[in-house]
């Protein structure tokens, strides 16, 4: 019969975040970005467990160093008194219940989804295009080799007709008239928002992502002109900050 185990003593303080050692010899390797961008999106909302014999993390080491990269001073810290053996058990186990945790991908596609509409997906670990995997996984989104050869994911057969349409019939434009490209650079957040207001922009109209995009510009440029636009509010009536 196995041993009971003593309930375990602790207690939660706000401590000097160097005051903390990282486990020695962690077997866990994870990147650290998402847990910065989670820390800058909620901040601390679970304390990390630590030895109080040792200062040693036992879990939230990634936590711990995400902290250190963002300048963070203190952090919440749960100390509990555990001898050697069992603090190399509590490092292995929450590693370990990590892994064997599985996801209802349904249920995770559409929280997804909806912040992704909102505009709020930045926070939740996951990007545009992982979001878009989950979908093409569950064959909500369907691939085809015309979007595979772009690098996207799959337009709806109608748009694709469409598209392919307008690839073969004649240009309006001279063949010498030169093309030019625009490049737009976005932090994460701000680009997961400025997806959803050009959508929004290519719904209403029916204008492809250049074109709708150029009429935003053009309407704020008309305003602008117009006195319509203060300068510092600009970009945010462009991309809705």
């Amino acid at each position: 019969m196995q041993r009971k185990q003593k309930p375990m003593k602790y207690e939660i303080k706000n401590v000097d975040i160097n005051s903390l050692k990282e486990f020695p010899n962690n077997p866990r390797s994870s990147s650290i970005e998402p847990i910065k961008e989670s820390l800058e999106k909620h901040g601390q909302y679970r304390p990390l467990t630590v030895s109080k014999d040792t200062n040693e993390i036992l879990t939230g080491n990634h936590t711990w160093l995400a902290m250190k990269e963002l300048g963070w001073k203190t952090c919440d810290v749960m100390f509990v008194e555990v001898d050697e053996a069992r603090a190399k058990k509590i490092v292995l186990v929450d590693n370990r219940l990590n892994e064997l945790a599985t996801y209802d991908k349904e249920k995770l596609a559409d929280m997804l989804g909806e912040l992704m509409e909102l505009g709020e997906l930045f926070g939740t670990g996951y990007t545009a295009d992982e979001v878009d995997d989950l979908y093409v996984e569950l064959d909500e989104i369907d691939i085809s080799a015309f979007e595979e050869f772009r690098g996207g994911y799959a337009l709806s057969d109608e748009e694709i007709a469409e598209v392919e349409a307008k690839l073969k019939a004649p240009s309006e434009r001279k063949v010498t008239e030169k093309m030019n490209e625009v490049l737009l650079a976005f932090v994460d957040s701000d680009y997961q928002k400025y997806q959803v207001y050009l959508n929004v922009i290519k719904k209403r109209t029916g204008l492809s992502g250049s074109d709708a995009l150029f009429s935003a510009v053009k309407d704020l440029a008309n305003n602008i002109n117009k006195g319509e636009a203060n300068e510092p509010s600009w970009f945010g009536k462009l991309f809705g900050k």
